[in-house]
C-alpha cells in the first residue's frame, strides 16, 4: 500500500515572507515564556499558601494568573477544561438535586484549578507555540534551500536575490507583522 501525503507542506514566496513569519513566531513565543513565569510565581505563591498559617496569601497567589493568561494565554484551554470538569460533575450522579450540586461543586474546583493553576493552562500554551516556532523556522529554512538549489546554475540570479538576505534573520523589530 502506497503511502499519500494529506496536507501538503507550506513554503514561503519570498525571504522577506519567512523572516517576518519567523520574527512573528518567536515574538509570540517569548510572550508565552513570560507569561509562563507569572504562571510559576502564581503557583509558588500558592504553595507559600498552603504551607503557611495565613490565609491572606490565597488572594496574592491568585493574583499573578491574571496576568500569565493575558500575557501567555491558554485562557481557552482553561475554559475548556473548567467546562469538562463541570459536565463530569453534572453527570457522575444522574439524580436531580444531586447533580446539580455537583455539578457546582465542579465548577468551584474547575475554578480554582484555572485562578490558582494557570500553570497548567499558560504551559500547554507555551509548548504549543514553541512547536509552531520550531515547524515555522523548518519551513523557512526548507524554503530559503529549495530557493538557493534552483540558483545555482545561474549566478547572476543568485546575486540578486542574496541582496534580500541580510545577517537580522532572526532580530526583533517593532511590528513583526510589517
Amino acid at each position: 500500500m502506497k503511502k499519500v501525503k494529506l496536507i501538503e507542506e507550506a513554503v514561503f514566496e519570498s525571504v522577506e515572507t519567512a523572516q517576518r513569519e519567523v520574527k512573528f513566531a518567536k515574538v509570540n513565543m517569548i510572550r508565552t515564556l513570560i507569561g509562563t513565569a507569572f504562571a510559576v510565581l502564581s503557583t509558588i505563591l500558592l504553595l507559600i499558601a498552603l504551607f503557611g498559617q495565613d490565609s491572606q496569601y490565597y488572594v496574592f497567589a491568585a493574583l499573578p494568573a491574571i496576568p500569565a493568561y493575558l500575557i501567555g494565554g491558554g485562557i481557552g484551554k482553561a475554559v475548556k477544561a473548567a467546562w469538562k470538569i463541570t459536565k463530569i460533575g453534572w453527570f457522575l450522579i444522574p439524580v436531580f438535586p444531586a447533580d446539580v450540586l455537583l455539578a457546582i461543586a465542579f465548577f468551584f474546583l474547575s475554578l480554582f484549578v484555572f485562578f490558582y493553576l494557570p500553570i497548567i493552562f499558560v504551559g500547554l500554551n507555551y509548548v504549543d507555540h514553541k512547536r509552531a516556532f520550531v515547524q515555522i523556522v523548518n519551513i523557512a529554512f526548507k524554503s530559503l534551500n529549495d530557493t538557493f538549489e534552483g540558483l545555482n546554475d545561474s549566478p547572476d540570479g543568485l546575486n540578486d536575490s542574496l541582496e534580500g538576505l541580510n545577517d537580522s534573520f532572526f532580530t526583533n523589530s517593532k511590528n513583526p507583522r510589517e
